[in-house]
């Protein structure tokens, strides 16, 4: 059993929550701050809705017109679908002071924008490091979300197909709560399979370690199995899970026309294989995780002194 202290990183003391949503709190709380860390997440895309783009494009904006520094601190970037989206974001990032992103595709779109000082790190999930399972669990989890109803049939086939494989241990599990519970019990009901709603932080790590291998059309879901080296697979529906997938060379990555195909107990046969990769990728990433404190640490320090 984990705690919750070994999965979060401590807050400093005098730290104190707002409602994102509050344009004008936050916009006083960066006007009286030094530094505005924007961290975690992909806060600057237009997929999602070009408003919400235009909402921390502001708040944003204001902190580099009062002369805050602005960091970015192993976040994601894009998709940006719009040219009007790509100038707003390329103004932010030519005037930030310090940017490291969780992958490639992101770091890569940042330079492409003009973006200074830009490294490559990891999502903060990593700072935890992860641990080591002692044995294998007994059930396989999909971690569902919404997608596309015409390819609900090429879902409901494969799965159906699959749990006979799996001798019923295959459970439907809503991530999210308040996004997917809905759809997580409609799947549930037609593949007569369990449904989770994890809707309690504490229940997160003591539901995966009984977990053999883990399906999601979530990025978070997979990052918490590789941390505690459970096989995952994936549905391409995501950028962010397509990043994150590369570093299995895709592996472990199926698209809606690979379950029409019966490709699923094929890959899912690899799981062993990519158990291993995925405890080295573990490493890597925890590494470049210790690497962005070292990083943003001796940026900080270095401002310190010229202030």
């Amino acid at each position: 059993m984990y705690r919750e202290s070994d999965f979060l990183l401590p807050l400093p003391e005098n730290a104190f929550p707002l409602e994102r949503d509050s344009f004008f709190s936050v916009l006083q709380a960066i006007k009286s701050s030094d530094y505005i860390l924007v961290g975690g997440g992909s806060l600057l895309q237009d997929v999602t809705s070009f408003r919400s783009l235009l909402y921390y494009f502001s708040l944003l904006r204001w902190a580099q017109l009062w002369n805050k520094k602005v960091i970015f601190y192993r976040v994601g970037l894009g998709p940006l679908i719009r040219r009007e989206s790509r100038f707003l974001v390329s103004r932010l990032l030519r005037k930030s002071s310090l940017s490291i992103f969780r992958d490639e595709e992101s770091l890569n779109l940042a330079l492409d924008l003009g973006a200074p000082s830009s490294f490559l790190g990891a999502d903060p999930l990593f700072s935890w490091g992860g641990k080591e399972k002692k044995e294998e669990g007994e059930k396989v989890a999909l971690f569902i979300r919404s997608f596309p109803e015409e390819n609900r049939e090429a879902l409901y086939r494969a799965f159906l197909r699959f749990s006979k494989v799996e001798e019923k241990r295959l459970e439907i599990v809503a991530f999210h709560p308040e996004k997917d519970r809905e759809i997580a019990k409609d799947i549930a009901q037609y593949l007569r399979c369990p449904c989770v709603i994890l809707s309690q932080f504490s229940q997160i790590i003591p539901y995966f370690e009984k977990l053999k291998a883990v399906f999601t059309l979530r990025l978070h879901p997979a990052i918490l199995a590789t941390l505690l080296d459970i096989p995952w697979f994936a549905l391409d529906l995501d950028p962010k899970i397509r990043a994150f997938s590369r570093w299995w060379g895709e592996e472990n990555l199926l698209s809606f026309s690979d379950l029409e195909e019966n490709r699923l107990e094929e890959v899912y046969r690899r799981r062993d294989i990519l158990r291993e990769r995925g405890k080295e990728v573990k490493r890597e990433l925890k590494q470049k995780s210790e690497d962005s404190v070292k990083i943003l640490g001796e940026f900080l320090k270095n401002a310190e002194k010229v202030r």
